[in-house]
């Protein structure tokens, strides 16, 4: 009997690890499907999606209960193909905490151990909000890589107006030439264009969902292009300047950041350093602190160490630089 116990407890466990693992190979492929189908005209059918219906239903749900205001949700449900407000970010949210709560009371029911309410509890929360650190990872994540890809984007651009070839073949060789999130953009910025925006508007739309202030130049001469047949070449070559020198200035900022942050911390465990080899040199130093005198001594050294690094992050923020 304890063998076939041991059994179902093992084979729990492959099942447990299994469901861990489908859900989580569902998710990523929702986040690298694709980024924002708030800003993209393709139509898409998820209405084959027996999860994506769940999910539908548990928002129509949540919904009809006038509790929750998931607008603070709505820029997570951009990142997701299908979702269409914050309340389907919410609702995923719910199923999620509830799954990891099932989890736990089918693995304590197989081990026949007691349930705690703590630890569901916890699951709740933890599932509540695991898919929050997810849409943040990934989306700033997806945005620092098409942020890195642009500059050769560009260039590919600029090279093909040279060429004398269409906007459109420009953008068909970055999508050949190139991988990763920028192809799916430039991709989705094709679509939309074939739904009837132009280059402009297109490149509006990748814009807001990428946040890189080069898009919007590209999207700038491209309504010039359409409204006064401006000089590409001469634009896309400024544009390439200033992404280098940008680019350029960025990692000067980094590296003077890099300097300020590593003092910082020297300076920080500098007086934790002396003190501590104070005592190690001379174990009478020790004795200061006891007794009602040593609380007193103690308070004015937290008092003085926190004016200390009151003090040295206002120097080190005034020589400090966002980017």
């Amino acid at each position: 009997m304890k063998n076939y116990e041991s059994f179902l407890q093992v084979c729990a466990i492959i099942l447990v690890v299994f469901l861990v693992y489908l859900f989580f190979k569902y998710v990523v492929y929702l986040m690298k499907k694709n980024r924002l189908a708030d800003f993209s005209l393709k139509v898409r059918n998820n209405r084959n999606n027996p999860i994506l219906r769940i999910v539908k239903k548990t928002s129509n749900f949540i919904k009809s209960l006038k509790l929750i205001d998931a607008k603070k949700y709505n820029g997570y449900a951009r990142l997701v193909p299908g979702f269409e407000d914050g309340y389907d970010i919410v609702s995923s949210k719910v199923l999620c905490s509830l799954l990891l709560t099932f989890l736990y009371l089918f693995v304590s029911m197989l081990y026949r151990s007691e349930l705690h309410i703590t630890i569901v509890l916890i699951c709740l929360m933890l599932g509540y909000v695991l898919l929050d650190f997810y849409f943040i990872y990934n989306s700033r994540n997806n945005t620092k890589l098409v942020s890195k890809d642009m500059l050769g984007a560009i260039i590919i651009m600029s090279n093909d107006f040279k060429a004398n070839r269409s906007v459109e073949q420009a953008i068909s060789d970055v999508i050949e030439r190139k991988h990763g999130p920028i192809k799916k953009e430039f991709r989705k910025v094709l679509d939309d264009t074939k739904l009837g925006l132009n280059y402009g508007e297109a490149f509006l739309r990748m814009y807001k969902r990428t946040g890189i202030n080069c898009v919007l130049d590209i999207s700038h001469a491209f309504a010039l292009y359409t409204m006064i047949g401006s000089d590409l070449i001469e634009i896309f070559d400024s544009i390439e300047e200033k992404v280098v020198e940008e680019e350029k200035f960025a990692i000067q900022v980094r590296s003077v950041n890099v300097f300020n942050n590593f003092f910082r911390g020297l300076f920080y465990v500098l007086p934790i350093l002396i003190i501590v080899l104070m005592f190690i040199m001379n174990e009478n130093y020790a004795k200061l602190f006891l007794g009602a005198r040593g609380v007193v001594l103690i308070i004015f050294l937290v008092i003085l160490f926190i004016t200390y690094v009151i003090t040295i992050n206002k120097i080190v923020r005034r020589y400090s630089y966002d980017y």
